[in-house]
């Protein structure tokens, strides 16, 4: 009997052998291609309203606006690592935005307290969040950007103050399928972040007194006299007047003030100078004083001057002056 033996299987098992090792490939292709993840981002404006107040006071004033970010085409069930970038430093470490050549410095945290700059590559800040895909591969968040205006500006000017992250190289969203790759390597599946920081500086002033004490007197016979100081705060650039008004008495004449005790008065007035040639009263253009604010502190000298006059009945006398800035 003769067994016959063909040859042909063997080339026939190559040719399965290459189809098969092809299929892996392509399997693999489409494995890949899921483990590249990309995203959309959208952000909030960062919108500060007046802080004229906040300016006169040197204190900061703070507002938030929100990075918001949807995901897709990253391994199922997975972790993919999310980047945020902010650019647009200046020389000292903070943004600034700007009304015609006046500036008015504040700065983007990522923490509510105020500490974690939010920055670039170059700066090291970026803000990384690591999130957790879908049965579908998808995921989405979103980041709160803490803004603040910093203090030190008292003489900052009126204005509308704009900033605008434009969206460049530096202001981005990258993302990544895992963890390995710090955010300052990432640099796949980049989309620009772009909004705009506006603030306003409006006119605005506060005002203080001191209290005008003509101390104790046995008589009336010659005039007593005493001062005090009267403050005004003004915004930069800001022309105001300072106003008294007449007392609790109603006077239309700034010389003839009432303090009142029991019924009794005594007759007395204020002056912006130690004569008598300069009332003091709340007549814009006649009798108020006033200036232009420089963002610091002005004062002004009150002259009280109680006239020789008889002397009432023995008692502590007051009157109440209301102190008016008009700007």
């Amino acid at each position: 009997m003769h067994q016959i033996f063909h040859y042909r299987p063997i080339s026939l098992g190559l040719a399965s052998i290459a189809t098969l090792f092809g299929a892996m490939l392509l399997f693999s292709s489409v494995d890949d291609a899921r483990a590249a993840p990309s995203c959309t981002v959208t952000a909030t404006n960062i919108v500060f309203g007046d802080v004229s107040s906040a300016v006169l006071s040197n204190q900061v004033a703070d507002v938030t606006g929100t990075i918001s970010y949807s995901c897709s085409g990253a391994t199922a069930n997975s972790t993919i690592r999310v980047c945020l970038a902010l650019g647009h430093y200046n020389g000292s470490n903070t943004r600034s935005m700007t009304s015609g050549v006046n500036t008015l410095n504040y700065q983007i945290y990522s923490d509510s307290a105020h500490t974690h700059v939010w920055g670039n590559a170059t700066d090291g800040n970026i803000v990384t969040v690591d999130l957790i895909t879908n049965a579908s591969g998808a995921a989405s968040s979103s980041s709160t950007m803490y803004g603040r205006v910093l203090t030190g500006q008292t003489t900052v000017k009126t204005g509308s103050y704009l900033h605008s992250m434009t969206g460049d190289a530096q202001d981005r969203l990258t993302v990544a399928q895992g963890t390995a790759q710090l955010c300052t390597a990432i640099g796949s599946s980049a989309r620009n972040i772009s909004f705009t920081s506006t603030a306003t500086i409006s006119a605005n002033c506060t005002v203080n007194a001191t209290n005008l004490n003509f101390g104790s007197v046995g008589n009336l016979t010659t005039q007593v006299t005493s001062t005090n100081t009267i403050s005004a705060n003004c915004i930069n650039g800001t022309a105001y007047n300072i106003g008294l008004n007449g007392g609790t008495s109603g006077a239309t004449d700034p010389t003839q003030r009432k303090m009142s005790f029991s019924g009794n008065t005594i007759t007395y007035g204020i002056y912006r100078s130690s004569g008598t040639t300069l009332p003091w009263g709340n007549t814009i253009g006649s009798n108020t004083a006033g200036g232009t604010g420089t963002g610091s502190t002005q004062n002004y000298t009150g002259y009280g001057i109680v006239p020789a006059q008889s002397l009432p009945n023995p008692g502590t006398y007051s009157d109440t002056i209301v102190v008016t800035v008009t700007y």
